[in-house]
């Protein structure tokens, strides 16, 4: 993986670790790493990979979000 390519998936687990203070920093950018890596082994074109990789880890996120709301006793 490039340099510059690990910069802007820090920078958007930063950005996604705002957006989502329920989930430890460790598991934002474990699920910001593997939205890149997923969509990096299908890709033919890697330009649009970072912005994807932004909103497939966001929806992830939002699931997981969902997800434990659902669990919580009302």
């Amino acid at each position: 993986m490039r340099h510059l390519t690990t910069d802007e998936l820090e920078s958007i687990a930063v950005v996604l670790e705002s957006k989502f203070p329920e989930f430890e920093a460790s598991d934002v950018r474990d699920v910001v790493y593997a939205a890149y890596r997923e969509l990096a082994a299908g890709a033919r074109i890697q330009d649009h990979l970072i912005p994807l990789t932004m909103n497939r880890a966001r929806g992830v996120l939002s699931r997981g979000r969902a997800a434990t709301r659902e669990r919580r006793p009302a």
